[in-house]
């Protein structure tokens, strides 16, 4: 299915631990424009017979490797996909006891992504999945969600994974203005943390958690990262700790604004995978059920309490935010070309994408 590649270009992370040059991924030759191959002269053939000499014990489209999150040296891995709904598709078991409506999963591919109806990969019984959707019957599968939407009852009004308000407030658990969804704050909101709360697959209930913006942060600080597209999708690739690319693969990495430097195709891209390479991919954004745009945004489990000067009253009000993480060709707070950002000044009720971690014991 042929799609137009927003300008609006996602982050890649990469950590390598061989002291190499920076190079160019090499281009699969059939699949280069003229204007790639113009921009990367020099690219090279791809291998064909390097998938058989990848040890066998990293076979597999994902193999988790543990990524360092702080200076004490906790470790997490990544979901092998970002998190996707189905309403309509059976029931599944929560960590209250309760039974609820609908099933979660993590993405087939790393690189897919709902979209709606002109973005996006996924179908379901030969139909083409939309964000926009969304809704308590819809048989289809969604992955852009308002914030702490895990469908645990937190007394928020809006707390179902169909959640469609447009008023953040809407969106705010009992108590939970400037708080965290991450039990190391308070056990009180961690069930709207999706992955603390929900069966996923056949995971364990509590198995998976969302990673907190220190976390993420740190990965960004000390590991590489770079911008790439990977089966025609924009997005994040990360490198785990101590990973050692394949001499044959060479990678432009930490701070090219564009993908063209950095281009793999599915083969190219089983490759990374099996040495536990992980890709996010740029899945838009929902706002309600009107408005779809292909840029990217990642929840992270703080949220914010923002007072906003009333000038017809005497008092504030307030605006409910929550954290994001963002990347790409972006505008910072200072109004500044950024490849990556974090922030906690988006509306909850804003529909991003949501992909978890679970600690290395």
């Amino acid at each position: 299915m042929t799609r137009k590649i927003t300008l609006l270009l996602l982050v890649t992370f990469c950590v390598l631990s061989h002291a190499q040059d920076e190079l160019v991924l090499p281009y699969n030759a059939t699949t280069l424009t003229e204007e790639q191959r113009a921009l990367n002269p020099t690219y090279l053939a791809y291998p064909t017979a390097m998938a058989d000499e990848i040890p066998a014990q990293q076979c597999g489209n994902y193999t988790p490797r543990p990524f360092t999150v702080n200076e004490n040296g906790d470790q997490v891995y990544f979901s092998p996909g970002n998190l996707q709904y189905n309403a309509a598709l059976g029931s599944h078991l929560c960590a209250d006891g309760t039974t609820q409506p609908g099933t979660w999963r993590f993405a087939e591919n790393q690189w897919d992504y709902v979209g709606n109806a002109d973005y996006g990969n996924v179908y379901w019984n030969g139909v083409k999945c939309d964000n926009l959707l969304i809704s308590e019957t819809y048989d289809g599968w969604i992955d852009l969600f308002g914030w702490g939407t895990s469908g645990w009852d937190s007394e928020a009004k809006a707390y179902q994974p169909w959640s469609v308000s447009t008023n953040p407030e809407d969106y705010r658990p009992k108590n939970c203005g400037n708080c965290s969804l991450s039990s190391s704050y308070s056990v009180s909101w961690v069930y709207a943390d999706w992955g603390q709360y929900n069966t996923i697959d056949d995971y364990a209930i509590g198995e998976w958690r969302m990673i907190k913006q220190a976390e993420l942060s740190y990965i960004m600080m000390h590991n590489k990262w770079c911008l790439a597209n990977v089966n025609g999708t924009n997005g994040i690739i990360l490198f785990c700790d101590n990973f050692v690319a394949p001499e044959e693969l060479t990678i432009e990495y930490n701070g090219f604004n564009n993908f063209n430097y950095n281009f793999f195709t599915d083969s190219q891209w089983q490759i990374l995978g099996k040495l536990g390479a992980v890709f996010l991919p740029e899945a838009g954004r929902r706002d309600s059920v009107t408005d779809f745009n292909n840029s990217m945004g990642y929840w992270l489990p703080e949220g914010t309490e923002k007072r906003i000067p009333n000038p017809y009253e005497h008092w504030y009000d307030y605006e409910y935010r929550a954290g994001c993480f963002r990347a790409g060709r972006i505008y910072n707070s200072n109004g500044a070309y950024v490849n990556y950002d974090f922030s906690v000044d988006f509306l909850r009720s804003v529909g991003f994408s949501v992909r978890l971690v679970k600690d290395v014991r």
